[in-house]
C-alpha cells in the first residue's frame, strides 16, 4: 500500500517528500541507490533521480516508469558488490538517441555488479549527472514510438506470465523434480532443454518456466 501511494504521488508529479538535493559525491549517490533498493523504498529511490527527469513523468509514461522502478526495487544488493564509473564526454553521442530523450545530459555512467547466486553475475548500468544540484541518476525518457513498442512488449510479457503459471500448475511431478535437480547442480541450460524437449514448448516458454522454478527454489 505504501509503495502504491508513493507511486501515485511520484507519477502525478506531486511531492511526497521534501525537495531533494543531490548528493555531494557519486559514491554517496550510489550508496543511496543501493540503500533504496535493499529497503524496497520507492520514496528513497525517487530522491536519487534528477529533478528534470521527474518533471517529465506524466500519464502516458506511467506504466514505463512503474516497470523501471519496480525492476530496480526487485534487486537486493549484497555488501560484496563492485561499482565502476566512466565519464561521458560532452561531444559523445548518447546511445539509443532515436528511441529516448535525455532530460538532463549524463556526465558519467555507473556500473554496479554483484553475484545473485553462485553462477549469475548481475550488472546494473545507470546514467548519472553532476551539476549545481549535486549528483543524481538520469533516466532516459521514451519517445512516442518507443512508448508504443514498450506497451506491446508489456502485453506480451503479461501473456507469457499467465501461460507460464498455467504450465507450472499442470507440470508432471517427475519432470519438475528433474528440473529442480538440474538447477541445484547449476545446469540451467540443461533444465531449459529438458523442459522444452519433454513438453514441446518453445525455448522462450521453457526459459520462462525454468526461471520461475529457479526463483521458487531460491526463495525456500
Amino acid at each position: 500500500m505504501r509503495r502504491s501511494i508513493l507511486a501515485i504521488c511520484f507519477l502525478a508529479g506531486v511531492s511526497c517528500s521534501p525537495a531533494a538535493t543531490g548528493h555531494a559525491t557519486r559514491d554517496e549517490l550510489v550508496a543511496a541507490f543501493v540503500a533504496a533498493l535493499n529497503a524496497d523504498d520507492l520514496d528513497q529511490l525517487e530522491r536519487t533521480l534528477h529533478p528534470a527527469c521527474r518533471a517529465l513523468i506524466s500519464g502516458p509514461t506511467q506504466a514505463y516508469y512503474e516497470d523501471l522502478l519496480e525492476k530496480d526495487l526487485s534487486y537486493t544488493i549484497p555488501a560484496e558488490h563492485v561499482v565502476t564509473y566512466s565519464s561521458v564526454p560532452e561531444d559523445q553521442a548518447l546511445p539509443f538517441a532515436r528511441q529516448f530523450d535525455y532530460p538532463a545530459r549524463p556526465t558519467d555512467s555507473m556500473t554496479l555488479q554483484f553475484k545473485s547466486d553462485q553462477y549469475s553475475l548481475v550488472s546494473i548500468i545507470r546514467w548519472i549527472r553532476q551539476d549545481e544540484l549535486g549528483w543524481h541518476l538520469v533516466l532516459p525518457h521514451p519517445k512516442e514510438g518507443t512508448l508504443a513498442l514498450l506497451a506491446e512488449q508489456r502485453v506480451r510479457k503479461q501473456e507469457l506470465e499467465v501461460r507460464t503459471e498455467e504450465l507450472l500448475q499442470s507440470m508432471a511431478p517427475e519432470l519438475r523434480s528433474k528440473i529442480e535437480e538440474q538447477l541445484r547442480a547449476g545446469q540451467m541450460l540443461d533444465a531449459i532443454d529438458e523442459y522444452s524437449t519433454a513438453t514441446g514448448e518453445s525455448t522462450e516458454m521453457a526459459v520462462s518456466v525454468v526461471q520461475s522454478i529457479k526463483a521458487t527454489e531460491g526463495s525456500k
